[in-house]
């Protein structure tokens, strides 16, 4: 299994928000700060379990750069999720179009 790092892309695979797309803001043993920049913004990152994860896409070290920084917005989260979710073919929720 791949290690979830700084801003990787996840998907949530359990719990009430199972199928949702975040961002790692960060990582804290087991568990892991996420942000959608919609519903979880970076003023109040979800805290999940890593195990309840799975990766979708290695975050880009730009990104993480800003993360780290604190130069990076809701509106970007929003725009980096946004242009993931068009090249996968995924809907908000994390299903596939058909």
């Amino acid at each position: 299994m791949d290690e979830i790092r700084l801003s990787d892309i996840v998907v949530s695979q359990a719990g009430r928000d199972s199928g949702k797309l975040y961002i790692v803001l960060a990582v804290e043993g087991n568990y892991a700060l996420l942000a959608d920049g919609k519903n979880r913004r970076l003023q109040k990152p979800k805290r999940k379990n890593i195990k309840h994860l799975k990766l979708c896409a290695r975050g880009s070290s730009p990104v993480a750069e800003k993360i780290v920084g604190g130069q990076i917005t809701d509106s970007a989260i929003r725009r980096l999720l946004a242009i993931h979710r068009s090249e996968t073919k995924l809907t908000e929720e994390g299903r596939e179009r058909v």
